[in-house]
């Protein structure tokens, strides 16, 4: 009896599309089972193939950042200066404590509940491109993505290129960075800098942006507050949108679209959580920023 109930609990999680085996979205991380258990070195965004509109723009956003000097100890910020030539900064980006690390900084609350379980990437990016001032439904990504309600899951990929492909008709485009199943110390402090530097609007244009983080729940493993454990050899395979840094970059401020949906009703909308940790969950998956 108490087997056929644990079953039954593990069909149901897998019927929501949220609690898969290890090996059935491979097609969404750089790495094949062998490297994920290695600590592979993941897929950098230089290898990709970017449309002309959408690399122009992530070149001029390279060239921003290297305007500053941004140093991350620990998953914290400790210091951010700008080298660069000041008569190249936009007008939004001259603020205050341009030459000293913030505390913290948000986009404002702009939560959407996923409208089917399987629809966390949908939401993700519907969420993150109407921060940067374009609306599109669940509906229409889902198509562009190519699933539908309860059939099908949002690779990293594709969430990557079809966010591009409507971002960068609009003057903005998101970068890829996958990662290892085991984030080294760098990779980590190196999400803290691109987050930093994102919220904060350091980016050339001065557009503030939001990330998306690719989570990748194992059992016993880091999880968000709130989330189920899974059993030995399955794992949760999740979209969130990072809007925001607390504690000079060692928080993140996360909006989660399984917020309050079935087997998740104890996760919050918005939380923080721990940078470091945040990368770990993102092993073997990746994040745009």
């Amino acid at each position: 009896m108490k087997t056929n109930k644990r079953l039954g609990l593990l069909a149901m999680f897998v019927s929501l599309g949220l609690l898969v085996p290890i090996q059935a979205w491979a097609d969404d991380a750089p790495l094949t089972p062998d490297e994920r258990s290695t600590g592979g070195e993941g897929v950098e965004s230089s290898s990709r193939e970017v449309e002309p509109v959408a690399q122009k723009i992530l070149e001029e956003r390279q060239a921003a950042a290297e305007q500053y000097d941004i140093k991350v100890v620990d998953g914290r910020v400790v210091s951010a200066r700008f080298v660069g030539d000041p008569t190249e900064l936009s007008a939004s980006m001259q603020r205050p404590q341009l030459n000293s690390p913030k505390e913290r900084s948000y986009l404002p609350r702009n939560h959407q509940q996923q409208q089917c379980s399987n629809w966390c990437g949908p939401a993700t990016a519907s969420m993150a491109l109407n921060h940067m001032g374009v609306s599109r439904s669940q509906t229409y990504l889902a198509r562009r993505f190519g699933i539908s309600c309860g059939n099908g899951g949002t690779p990293l990929g594709k969430l990557h290129s079809v966010m591009n492909s409507i971002g960068s008709s609009h003057g903005f485009a998101w970068d890829l960075q996958y990662l290892p199943y085991s984030p080294t110390t760098s990779q980590k402090n190196t999400y803290v800098g691109r987050l930093y530097n994102s919220i904060l609007g350091n980016t050339g244009s001065g557009k503030r942006y939001p990330l998306t983080g690719n989570l990748y729940i194992v059992h016993n493993g880091p999880r968000p507050p709130g989330y189920p454990n899974p059993r030995p050899g399955r794992y949760i395979g999740h979209h969130v949108e990072i809007r925001g840094f607390k504690g000079y970059g060692s928080f993140s401020q996360i909006q989660d679209p399984a917020a309050g949906i079935k087997y998740f009703e104890n996760v919050s909308a918005h939380y923080p959580v721990n940078s470091l940790s945040l990368a770990t969950m993102m092993g073997a998956r990746g994040y745009q920023y």
